[in-house]
């Protein structure tokens, strides 16, 4: 697996793969410390967990990815 902590690979509205860079925006979909659900916040790193579980960095804290839903403006 080859990842890097400045983006991540998504399928764009033509069913392309497409790298998103960050800083990026996602809204909390999920009840998670410090954040509030449908707020959206910006994802200032990517990084895997020791259990390779990825998670986005925002502000000084780490939250599994799958309390967001990406946000594109």
């Amino acid at each position: 697996m080859w990842t890097k902590s400045d983006s991540i690979l998504i399928i764009n509205s033509k069913g392309r793969l497409q790298r998103l860079y960050v800083p990026f925006f996602v809204m909390v979909i999920r009840k998670v410390p410090n954040l509030k659900i449908e707020e959206v916040v910006t994802v200032t790193a990517v990084k895997i967990t020791l259990k390779l579980e990825e998670v986005y960095i925002v502000g000084s804290d780490a939250y599994f990815v799958w309390n967001f839903k990406i946000y594109i403006i």
